[in-house]
This record gives C-alpha cells, structure tokens and sequence, in this order.
C-alpha cells in the first residue's frame, strides 16, 4: 500500500462527532484549455454594491442637514468605472503546463504560473460573495513566501472547483505523480477526473459553541481572573475595612460575570469562524471548508503535510476531547497565513487516531506509548512554577499585610502545576511517528514522521547541566525549525535519552 492510497478501513462509529454528510455536488464544469477566460461578470455587481452604498450614505447625509461631498463621490464613480475596465482587460489562461494571467489598462502584465511550481489552491467566500455564489481563487507557489502568486476575483463556485481540481491534478503530473492524463473532450474542454472522496469529520454547530467554551482561552481566562477575585477579596477588605465574607460575595459575583462574558464571546467567535466545518479526503489531498461570515475552502496535499498537533487542557481533558492541527510544508502567502494549516477546532480522542489514519492515508499515524521524562526533570518543573506563584502571593501580601498573608497559600499552587506538567510530559522516538508531549494548562502532543526531520541537535543550560539533562532540538524538512523545547514545552530529558533521541531521529546531534 502506497502512502497515497486510503488504508481499507471500516466506516468510522457514528457518534456526535460523526453525523452523515450531505450528498456530494454534481461534477463540477469543463475547464478551457488555451482559451483566455474573464473572471464572472457577476463580480461587476459587487463593484456595483459598494457604489449603492456610499451612495445611500450620501443621500442620509444630505437629509441629516450634515452636506455631502460631491468630489468623494466623483472619485467613488472613477474608481468603479477603473474596476470595470479592469475587469474586462484581465483574463486567465489555462494552457498544457502552465496558468497564464494577462491583467492592465495602460501597462499590460503577463504573469506565467508553471503547474510544477503550484503548491496549494484555495477557495474563499465573504459573505456577500456567498449570496452571489461566487469566490474567490488563490494560487500559492514555491519560493512565493510574501504573497499569494495569483488571485482570480471572482468566479462561480462550480467553475473555481472546477479550475481548482484542474490545478490540482497538473500539478501532480508536473511533478511526477501518478498517471492523472487529463480527459480532453470537444473543443479542448477540460473535465476533471472524479477522486474518491471520503468524509472525515463534520462539526455540528453545538460541538463548535462546546470547543469555544472549553478553549485554553476560556481556561486561562479562568484561571487569571480566579487569581484576580482572590487578590481583590484581599484588597478590598484591607483597605475598605468590608468584612472578608462580604468582600468574598462582592467579587464572586463579578468573577462568575466575567467568567460568563469571556466563554461567551469565545464561543461565539468560535461558532462563526469554524461554521460547518468539514474535513474530506478527495484522492491524494484533504479538503478543508469552514466559516460563516468568511467561508474558506483549503486543499492541501497529503505529500505536503508535515507534523500533527494535539492540544487540550484539564476541562478538554476531563471531557475527553482535543484540538488538532495539521500542520503543511508550503510556504503561506501573506495574504492568508493559515493556508499552509488545518485547525480541527474539536475531535473526541476516541476517535482521533482512526481519523489521523484516514486523513493522512497511511496506518502509521497513531500517539504512541510516551516514556516519561526523568526524576530530576519533576523537580525542576515544580520549581520554575513555584518561583512566579511565590513571588506574586509575595507581593500581595506585603501591599496588603496582615490581610494579605491569606494569599500566601497562592505560592503553593506551582506544586501540583508543576507536578501535573511533569506527569504529562513524554517522548517516543522509535517508531516511525516520533512523539513529543508537555504542558499541563495547555497540553501539546508533537507527532512527526520520521522521514520530515532533517537534522537534530541538543542544548543545556548551566541548570540543566547540574541535573544531567538535556533539551531537543529537531529541523523539519521544508525549512520549518521546531524547537521541541520551546514549541511544545519539552525539555529536561536526562542527557543520555536525549543524546539518544537526536541519535536515532537525525543522526548524529550538531
């Protein structure tokens, strides 16, 4: 079984997080082959929206007594008509090997996108794009690391899946990919071959609310504004003279509100930003479509994915569930940062390694069983976690002294934070799936195919020298550098298991 082909999996167990997804669309349009194409005519009627509405602030500011500026709308009028003719001198051609842009008024510019050089193609929809039906094409490209190479505003969804797939499967060919020869039908037409798609995961918009209320936001918000409460119980008593119980409910009460504010807002955002999310393997790529107000459609290829991280905290954790990311080793342009990832904003970790299986299409991808850090790793931990806890309970008790020692107890809640990071912490390097876990308020789990490292290497502080410990550094292939000690928190391996790990993942460590 090669990496490309789908392991033989049974259907995955039907639960919340894996409703049925609606049946696919119709095959998309043929695509023109060396025929130069506008992009729809139906983006006029966007240029055409935006003119109605400044006109309609005009004509309010006309009848509010407040004037109007002819001159702005003079400009207004230039700037549409320029888009209109901008529009019907720009056009796209899809050629045997290559997408052609052709765009300019006065100054013409012919820009050439070799299909060996295409690395992703995106789709994105705003919302008003949403109600036209159109959206908006983004070519990424090798090298491109500032910007997103080519951006075709605006085409019909059904054409720009169309023209994506096309895209998608020349790229492959172009860079010694399987036998995808394209089917040329009458007047060199395009069609593109159906993949086969299988769902992965489909998100409800009740398990989106849940992931923002269980976000590490929503944690850590809880956590600062509980240490918050505590020291203004203990202010407010001290210098207003109100009894601790009185002083206790006073601040409960906002805690409980802001608390409320914080889960609500993440929620929310959470809600809009990932709304209906769906994850489908189409042949060798994973299509990505989420959000409501800005609907985005990723594809990236399975060659190009890179390393996998999990993330939950204790409230996830206690739940059973998780976030992933997934992360690519294309560059993203500047326009779109996240296009080189996949955030899945929720799974449940029953699941998690039947869906990393099937979106990766390789059965390796499982989390490993994790050796635990050593003895002397635990001390440290508790001991870089006690010292800011100690020195904040301190200094509210010398500004609030004699009521202020009742936040000295605060000092000592780096003992089980730093116990719990210590518990949490692990490795695994002898399997083809090297692993790297840590964190205790926010938990990650590092997992990288053996064949993406490129080279490894270990430090030590003067501390870490007193213990005999060592952190791991790991380069992925692609240029991207993980610092597993700093991305993931690990470190404080004891000398020799790291010496080992850098042995066995990249060689020998620089």
């Amino acid at each position: 079984m090669t990496p490309s082909e789908p392991p033989p999996l049974p259907p995955p167990a039907m639960s919340p997080l894996w409703p049925r997804l609606p049946p696919p669309p119709p095959r998309p349009p043929t695509v023109p082959i060396d025929q130069a194409q506008r992009t729809s005519i139906r983006t006029l009627t966007l240029e055409l929206i935006g003119l109605a509405g400044l006109g309609t602030s005009l004509i309010i500011s006309v009848l509010a007594g407040v004037g109007s500026d002819v001159l702005q709308l003079w400009l207004a009028l230039a700037a549409v008509a320029f888009r209109i003719a901008s529009w019907r001198f720009r056009t796209y051609t899809v050629t045997d090997g290559e997408l052609v842009l052709d765009e300019g008024i006065l100054q013409k510019r012919h820009r050439v996108v070799p299909f060996s050089r295409i690395q992703q193609v995106e789709l994105r929809q705003q919302l008003i794009a949403r109600v036209l039906g159109l959206t908006v094409v983004q070519v990424e490209t090798a090298g491109d690391a500032s910007s997103t190479a080519v951006v075709l505003r605006f085409l019909e969804v059904d054409k720009a899946e169309a023209l994506r797939d096309h895209l998608l499967v020349q790229q492959r060919r172009a860079r010694g990919g399987a036998d995808l020869a394209p089917a040329v039908g009458p007047g060199g037409a395009w069609r593109a071959p159906a993949p086969p798609a299988m769902p992965l995961l489909h998100l409800e918009p009740a398990q989106l609310l849940g992931a923002g209320a269980t976000s590490g936001t929503v944690v850590g918000a809880g956590v600062v504004i509980g240490v918050g409460a505590a020291i203004g119980v203990v202010a407010t008593a001290a210098s207003e003279g109100t009894p601790p119980l009185l002083a206790f409910a006073q601040w409960s009460g906002l805690t409980g509100a802001l608390v409320g504010i914080t889960t609500a807002i993440v929620s929310v955002s959470t809600l809009v930003r990932s709304w209906e999310f769906t994850l489908v393997a189409v042949g060798d790529d994973l299509h990505v479509g989420f959000g409501l107000l800005d609907r985005r459609q990723h594809t990236i290829p399975r060659h190009r994915l890179q390393h996998v991280t999990v993330v939950d905290n204790p409230l996830r954790r206690a739940l059973g569930i998780a976030r992933v990311h997934l992360h690519s080793g294309a560059t993203p342009g500047a326009r779109d940062g996240q296009s080189s990832r996949i955030e899945i904003p929720v799974i449940r970790m029953a699941h998690l390694n039947e869906l990393l299986t099937r979106a990766m299409a390789d059965e390796r991808w499982a989390i490993p069983v994790l050796a635990p850090r050593p003895t002397s790793a635990r001390r440290r931990a508790v001991v870089r976690r006690t010292i800011p806890c100690a020195t904040l309970a301190a200094i509210g008790a010398v500004l609030w002294w004699p009521l202020g020692a009742a936040l000295l107890p605060v000092a000592l809640l780096g003992i089980p934070w730093g116990l719990l990071a210590h518990a949490r912490a692990g490795w695994s390097v002898d399997g083809p799936i090297l692993a790297f876990s840590s964190g205790a308020l926010v938990h990650h789990t590092e997992l990288i195919p053996r064949e993406r490292v490129q080279s490894s290497r270990t430090t030590a502080s003067v501390f870490q020298r007193r213990a005999h410990l060592r952190s791991l550094h790991i380069d992925l292939a692609g240029g991207r550098q993980h610092r597993l000690h700093v991305a993931s928190g690990l470190m404080d391996l004891d000398a020799g298991d790291a010496h080992h790990a850098a042995v066995a993942v990249g060689g020998a460590p620089r």
